[in-house]
């Protein structure tokens, strides 16, 4: 992950494990039952991440698990291309230079 910034340190703080906790169990659930399916337009965002960054095939697995938990954090059905997006950002900027 990136280095966190010193605005984002001095941010107000987020939200309390009594608030999350319960979420993360859903989401555990969810992902249980088998995982969440792309749909068209977040396989078509991966995809073109592949072929335009360094994404080996085990790193595009990586980034569609992640997608898929992110999605079944904010309780979506399917992973959308926010989702992807956002677990794109989290891979290491010299992995993805």
């Amino acid at each position: 992950m990136p280095r966190t910034r010193a605005d984002e340190l001095a941010a107000a703080p987020g939200e309390g494990s009594d608030l999350v906790g319960p979420r993360v169990e859903n989401a555990r659930a969810v992902l249980r039952r088998g995982p969440l399916c792309l749909d068209t337009a977040a396989e078509e965002l991966l995809t073109r991440a592949v072929e335009r960054l360094p994404l080996s095939g085990r790193g595009r697995a990586r980034v569609a698990r992640v997608s898929q938990t992110i999605a079944a954090l904010a309780g979506a059905e399917r992973v959308l291309p926010e989702h992807v997006g956002e677990a794109l950002s989290y891979r290491h900027p010299a992995g993805l230079a």
